[in-house]
């Protein structure tokens, strides 16, 4: 509860999960924007957390000028193109991690090998 997350890819978020089509301004800015407010804060239910939508939607937000929302977009979307590309690495890092560990730590493989299997991958 109280979690924003930015989701590029396609995906099948649970019945309860809210979501944004802004108006006027970017995606990128609703983000950040909405990761700065605390929605734990905002929980009204005692047994299961939850959001009252009423009170969410009735939040007031800065909303910059137009150029500064320009401004802010085109930085915003140098820093998430970079973001993407990283967790891109990560992630294949972390599979090249996984697949060969396993064989290093066994024998199957040498440093030597593995390092020829990863000129690929870095």
């Amino acid at each position: 509860m109280g979690s924003t997350y930015w989701i590029s890819e396609g995906c099948f978020p649970i019945d309860t999960t809210y979501w944004v089509a802004p108006k006027g301004v970017s995606l990128g800015y609703s983000y950040r924007l909405l990761q700065d407010i605390d929605f734990v804060a905002m929980n009204t239910d005692s047994a299961v957390p939850g959001l009252n939508r009423e009170r969410a939607y009735a939040l007031q937000v800065p909303l910059p000028n137009e150029e500064q929302l320009e401004e802010f977009d085109r930085l915003s979307e140098a820093l998430t193109l970079k973001h993407s590309a990283l967790e891109k690495e990560i992630a294949a890092l972390a599979r090249t991690r996984d697949e060969l560990l396993p064989m290093l730590m066994n024998g199957r493989i040498t440093i030597k090998d593995a390092e020829h299997a990863v000129e690929g991958v870095l």
